[in-house]
């Protein structure tokens, strides 16, 4: 476990190979998870680190394989045969590996597009024989095209000898609706442990829908629209059905531009609900979602939903992000969080005059693990300074990200703030909207002075997303 740690870091693993032999035998299995990962880290041009890999893939291939790539002309493998010091092959777990090689480095470009399918075709039966454990599929990582008109086909990986035994723990794959048929069919014959899923629809699949159904418990679900238009249930309607079958055992579940032909009160387990740009949800204010911890809801729902879903869990919840347009029920929604949501560390809150003192206030006091908060004002004569003093006299010690409109607030407010905001976390405060006007320059320089984070990812994008 701390070895796998240390591979997310990059550099550290690398000085593991050097000290002695059986660390060396811990180390390599490690790397060679997914070497793409690894070879970010290491100071070469891209290309050469890409060969580093390939030609040690390459040396991996049977004679069989190899002859046969020299009779197509395929001149690839080195004339001199090193003995390799481990099956490096075998520790892969991310086969999409191939697809990198074969399509980036300067060796394989003079070849013809048939000879480089010829080259990924044995490449890939290499890694579905010599792999035993298979985690990951992206299935653009298995499709090729071929002539001007872009045919598509596929690599029937399923089908290679071993597949029966590299794919049976495949737990991930990322694909789109509109793969081809054989691919789904292929797999569901083969894996039963997919937990994660990540689709893009661009009509329904009976193959990918009896793909899910074989699984026996699925976690993980993303869904994109291919469009960012809203079809009507059919169209994707056998898809939907299969997910239905999975609810109970789906614990994240994020749709994009999806319709309302999900129902979400099926999925009673889930711990994360992301809507980004959904709407029209059959059930989803009277939905009991006891165990959710992370709710995100795009502009197409209200805060009336989200305060309804809020109420009707169990205490987990620390993150709630709410992007909607509406404020009628702003009041009702904060109170849902401070008195429904203890453990609530992220979250964006909708404010008026009328919902200021006594609603922030229990709302700070009450969120004692609160770190980032989203503040939204839809009122021309907001009381700003009032607000900013409830921030100093009430905020938990905890709270050290604040994204607010700077539009709401004068320069001298926010100078005095800063100055009685002490012995505290360094606050970063992100400006929510941008305008290239004189206040917000005199703000930029407020907050500069008092934030050396100031300029960092997060405000480059304008934006703060608790």
């Amino acid at each position: 476990m701390i070895f796998q740690e240390l591979n997310d870091d990059g550099n550290p693993i690398f000085s593991c190979l050097l000290v002695n032999k059986f660390w060396c035998k811990l180390i390599v299995p490690i790397l060679w998870r997914n070497p793409l990962k690894v070879i970010k880290h290491i100071k070469l041009k891209g290309e050469k680190k890409l060969n580093i890999i390939f030609n040690i893939i390459i040396l991996h291939l049977s004679e069989e394989s190899r002859n046969f790539l020299k009779s197509k002309d395929i001149n690839i493998i080195p004339t001199e045969q090193q003995k390799l010091s481990f099956n490096y092959v075998s520790f892969c777990k991310y086969i999409g590996i191939v697809q990198e090689i074969t399509s980036s480095i300067g060796l394989c470009n003079i070849l013809t597009s048939s000879q480089r399918k010829l080259l990924r075709e044995e490449l890939f039966k290499l890694f579905i024989s010599e792999c035993s454990n298979i985690i990951f599929l992206k299935t653009s990582n298995i499709i090729y095209s071929e002539g001007y008109l872009y045919k598509f086909y596929h690599h029937p990986i399923y089908d290679y000898p071993g597949a029966n035994i590299s794919l049976s723990n495949l737990c991930e794959l990322k694909c789109r609706s509109d793969d081809s048929d054989l691919i789904f069919c292929g797999l569901a014959k083969i894996c039963r442990s997919i937990e994660k899923i990540t689709m893009v629809l661009t009509y329904g699949n009976h193959y990918l829908a009896e793909l899910i159904k074989a699984q026996n418990k699925i976690k993980y679900i993303k869904l994109f629209n291919a469009s960012d238009k809203y079809y009507k249930h059919s169209r994707f309607e056998d898809i939907f059905q299969a997910l239905e079958k999975q609810a109970y055992s789906i614990l994240y579940l994020n749709l994009n531009y999806i319709d309302s032909s999900f129902l979400l009160s099926k999925f009673v387990n889930l711990e994360t609900l992301i809507l980004p740009n959904s709407r029209d949800f059959k059930n989803l204010e009277t939905a009991i979602y006891s165990n959710l911890q992370i709710l995100e809801l795009g502009r197409y729902t209200t805060l009336n939903i989200a305060t309804n879903i809020i109420q009707n869990t169990n205490g987990n919840l620390w993150k709630v992000k709410i992007d909607v347009y509406e404020f009628e029920t702003s009041r009702k929604y904060i109170q849902a969080i401070y008195k429904c949501c203890p453990n609530i560390k992220y979250a964006s809150i909708y404010l008026n005059n009328q919902n200021l003192n006594d609603d922030v206030v229990n709302f700070l006091i009450k969120c004692q693990y609160l770190e980032a908060v989203e503040i939204n004002i839809r009122d021309k004569n907001f009381d700003g300074e009032n607000f900013l003093n409830l921030l100093v006299r009430f905020a938990p010690i905890s709270l050290y990200k604040i994204t607010i409109n700077f539009n709401d607030f004068t320069t001298e407010s926010l100078n005095l703030f800063f100055s009685n905001w002490k012995n505290r976390k360094t606050l970063h405060i992100y400006n929510k909207c941008w305008s290239h006007n004189y206040e917000d320059y005199n703000f930029e320089e407020v907050v500069l002075k008092r934030d050396n984070d100031f300029w960092d990812d997060d405000y480059k994008k304008r934006k703060f997303y608790v």
